[in-house]
């Protein structure tokens, strides 16, 4: 490494006060912290064409009386299921049921045979299921659960019993159809140790002790509710509560929490009753007005948080953190209420509560502190590879990928920016009260948008959702006299984007703000402006989700690193840089010390915007240095690794 360098990595350390050890997760955003384990820890994901539909009937109620045994983790439970059925059925009925042992089956209260296939618990029927008649069915089985309910120690080593379904582990502890698009009632019984208390969705009907240090806990949900959905959470807890006023109504809130965080439970109450007052204005009603609210803090793996109808399950590393604690409670209307047909359109949910948590945060600390959350979300979502496939039926392994979040959001911004604040909250408000407690799909909510606004959106829809990746843009421009041409190229591998673009031109004494409307791979026109024009800015009021090279100027600069992120970063980070002519370019990565740890770029590169991406997770957690020569002169930033 060359004095100049050094010297250049020195002075960038000390302009940031930054020394070995300073750096800690809290510098994270919250969603890195809140969502990693919910998007990442998916990998053995059901793929959509494996889920079982089971289209032969509806279910209608699920009561189900489980009694848990948290020394050895096992359940003795019977399932009654009503369902109606629709096609008519002659040789067996299918659930969705995994991983216990079943003991035995009635049909309409006269036993019958049945087995286990796999996923799939099969009845034998001794006679037809004519469509249109309701039957019952009670399933007795019992074992401990693979996954689905879980048994965990939290910080205070008291063991916690909780349920995370999503998407299709419900069948893991209870017989069911397994499958979004099915709503049903519930009724949940469980009997525990009287040491533990239980919550459940819905309304408590009961909670009696029956003997030998035993109690029964009933909850019941009337609204219709997903399996993946329906929960518990058990625990010796101490509960919190409030309420939230509306139009007359009181709303229960309460929060479930380990007696040593009582306060902090309350104080997220607090925060609860802000959001609720500005989703409620700004959606409609909340939907399960006759419930309650209520939170559980449980000692989470498999998520950060869980917005499981009426009774939201939040891990204990963020039980009062207000981003997620909006984004889970902005789930009850988007996702609980609404509830997607399939899984394909998982953005309903997530792009949805990922997007009103953003306005939450607009409502309460401006406009300001929310474009700062929508620049979080652009330098998440590009963080973990899915962005490379559309938000509507990504991957399995993506399926709660960043992009869906963050893209999903970004969706919406870009709407609400083309057809303007009124009509969007008109849309939202429409879609709302089109669909609440019914199952939706991508078109329900595009036809709301073009009914409310009078105008097509298939062409932002279809590349927006059904494109991987995002718009690339290479800008250039030349003058002369006071004609300014301005060239944007699309270089995406993906089809071509169609979208209007501002561009900020700055003159020595004043600037001028063009609209220009994209629908080719190669733009280009002429602009008259009568003075020197210093330099040109696309997108300048980040209206577009585009990776560009902006600024842009006549006479390229040094190459240089135009962006680097996420920052900080826990396994990888990407680093994009523009080259202005044809040229050799090596980029490295030092550590604080100025010892070469890796080499990630040493080739010619040829005019344009560049990506590479270096793998952090197998060095030490720290500060690093990425330095990029080209042409005889460097560019060098910070980097922060934080695991």
């Amino acid at each position: 490494m060359s004095a100049k360098i050094l010297g250049n990595i020195l002075i960038l350390l000390s302009l940031c006060g930054l020394s070995i050890g300073q750096i800690s997760t809290d510098q994270l955003p919250p969603y890195v912290k809140g969502e990693q384990f919910h998007v990442n820890d998916q990998e053995q994901m059901i793929s959509g064409e494996q889920m079982s539909l089971h289209p032969e009937y509806d279910a209608l109620l699920y009561d189900i009386h489980m009694k848990i045994f948290p020394d050895s983790q096992k359940i003795r439970a019977t399932t009654s299921i009503k369902l109606a059925v629709k096609i008519t059925m002659t040789e067996s009925l299918l659930f969705d049921f995994a991983g216990l042992q079943l003991d035995s089956v009635l049909l309409d209260a006269e036993k019958i045979q049945a087995s286990q296939n796999g996923e799939t618990l099969m009845i034998d029927l001794n006679s037809p299921l004519m469509a249109g008649d309701t039957h019952q069915v009670d399933i007795y089985y019992q074992g401990i659960p693979e996954k689905g309910l879980y048994f965990r120690l939290n910080w205070y080593d008291d063991l916690i019993i909780y349920s995370h379904n999503e998407p299709y582990d419900a069948r893991y502890w209870f017989p069911c159809k397994d499958d979004p698009s099915d709503k049903a009632k519930l009724i949940m019984t469980v009997t525990l140790p009287d040491n533990f208390v239980v919550l459940g969705n819905g309304t408590l009907i009961e909670a009696v002790s029956t003997g030998y240090r035993q109690k029964r806990y009933i909850w019941q949900e009337d609204y219709p509710i997903a399996t993946y959905l329906i929960s518990i959470a058990a625990g010796p807890y101490s509960i919190t509560s409030d309420s939230f006023e509306w139009q007359g109504d009181n709303l229960l809130l309460e929060y479930y929490v380990y007696p040593n965080d009582l306060s902090r439970g309350a104080s997220a109450l607090e925060m609860v009753k802000d959001m609720l007052d500005f989703y409620s204005t700004y959606i409609g009603d909340y939907p399960f007005f006759n419930d309650k609210y209520s939170m559980s803090e449980v000692p989470f793996r498999e998520a950060s948080a869980m917005e499981n109808q009426t009774a939201t399950t939040m891990g204990d590393f963020v039980m009062d953190n207000e981003e997620v604690i909006a984004h889970e409670l902005a789930h009850q209307w988007w996702g609980d209420a609404l509830t997607p047909q399939s899984f394909v359109d998982i953005w309903l949910n997530e792009g949805f509560a990922t997007y009103f948590d953003a306005l939450f945060t607009e409502y309460i600390y401006g406009r300001e502190a929310f474009l700062k959350r929508m620049d979080d979300f652009y330098n998440l979502l590009i963080s973990d590879g899915s962005l490379a496939y559309p938000i509507y039926d990504p991957p399995p392994q993506y399926l709660f990928g960043r992009a869906v979040y963050m893209k999903g959001a970004w969706v919406l911004h870009m709407l609400r920016l083309i057809i303007g604040d009124q009509f969007f909250n008109e849309i939202i408000q429409d879609y709302y009260q089109s669909y609440y407690y019914l199952n939706v799909t991508s078109a329900d909510f595009i036809e709301i948008v073009e009914s409310v606004s009078g105008k097509s959106f298939e062409q932002f829809f279809s590349q927006w959702l059904y494109y991987g990746g995002m718009p690339l843009l290479i800008g250039s421009w030349e003058q002369n006299n006071n004609a300014v041409t301005v060239s944007i190229n699309q270089e995406q591998p993906e089809a071509v984007y169609q979208f209007d673009l501002e561009i900020l031109i700055e003159g020595v004494s004043e600037d001028s703000l063009v609209k220009v409307p994209i629908t080719n791979r190669r733009t280009q026109l002429t602009i008259d402006f009568a003075e020197p024009v210093t330099k040109m800015i696309i997108d300048p009021h980040k209206k577009i989700l585009t990776t560009n090279n902006s600024p842009v100027y006549f006479i390229p600069s040094q190459a240089a690193i135009s962006r680097i992120s996420p920052n900080p970063f826990s396994e990888t980070i990407t680093i994009t840089y523009q080259i202005g002519k044809t040229e050799n370019v090596e980029i490295v990565i030092y550590d604080i010390l100025g010892q070469k740890v890796d080499k990630l770029v040493d080739e010619k590169k040829n005019t344009g915007i560049h990506q590479v991406v270096w793998h952090g997770k197998h060095y030490a957690s720290g500060a690093y240095i990425c330095v990029m020569t080209a042409s005889g002169a460097s560019d060098v930033r910070k980097m922060i690794l934080v695991k």
